[in-house]
């Protein structure tokens, strides 16, 4: 009878491990689409400035921001959000959401902004040539040859961010760490509720690291057949111009 109750006490709380594995999922997703946005937005900002030395007000203020959040331990900028900024903000959810958000996107911006560096200038100087604008240069051009560089940096971000959000649990938000903390001091057994929170982790990680090894070779098979395709136009182009 003993041994029955105890199964049930335990098969309940490690339900409490599917709810937080819930949260943890919409924390990374709600914050890595903040990262994303206000990192390229970043990027935006500082490669403007870069090629055409505009936006030098925007550009210092994000070289300040990026400087900020790059300096300062990811768990005091969640505990001054949580207690200090956003201490009217009831929901710890969003609190969290916020924080994480903010923080990956000044190492979003930082990668991207690498990326834009590997570009090599010359697309800059094709662009002008052909008559584009700064802004459609760099939107146009350099912004979706810097993405594809940075996807395999991005991934990295992905999985520091998805470890990073173990620290949520205190401001009281419950995610799959958290969760199993509650269960070890509940059941006194540390060791299965850490195991299986450490092999979700992990496989959210391969998961994820599988979802970008497919996005770099569909991007690279697109790559291949606009390669083609404009080659097969400057070919037919010149047996125009030799018919002529």
């Amino acid at each position: 009878m003993h041994t029955r109750a105890e199964n049930i006490m335990k098969s309940k709380y490690y339900f409490l491990i599917l709810k937080g594995f819930a949260g943890t999922l919409e924390i990374v997703a709600c914050s890595m689409i903040i990262s994303l946005f206000l990192g390229m937005l970043i990027a935006a900002v500082r490669a403007h400035y870069q090629f055409s030395s505009k936006l030098r007000f925007l550009n210092c203020f994000a070289v300040i921001f990026v400087n900020i959040i790059r300096g300062t331990p990811v768990m005091l900028q969640l505990l001054i959000m949580a207690y200090i900024v956003l201490v009217q903000l009831k929901s710890v959810f969003l609190v969290a959401v916020i924080t994480f958000g903010l923080n990956s996107s000044a190492y979003v911006s930082e990668i991207l902004r690498s990326g834009i560096k590997g570009v090599p200038t010359n697309q800059y100087t094709a662009g002008a040539a052909l008559g584009f604008k700064n802004t459609q240069i760099i939107n146009l051009i350099i912004f979706p040859q810097a993405l594809r560089n940075s996807l395999p940096s991005l991934l990295n971000e992905f999985s520091a961010l998805l470890k990073e959000t173990a620290i949520v649990g205190i401001i009281g938000f419950t995610d799959i760490t958290h969760a199993a903390s509650i269960i070890r001091s509940t059941l006194f057994s540390p060791i299965m509720p850490f195991l299986i929170v450490g092999a979700i982790y992990f496989a959210i990680s391969s998961v994820a690291s599988y979802c970008f090894e497919k996005i770099e070779q569909l991007i690279a098979t697109r790559e291949g057949s606009n390669c083609k395709k404009i080659s097969a136009i400057s070919e037919k182009r010149e047996e125009d111009l030799l018919n002529d």
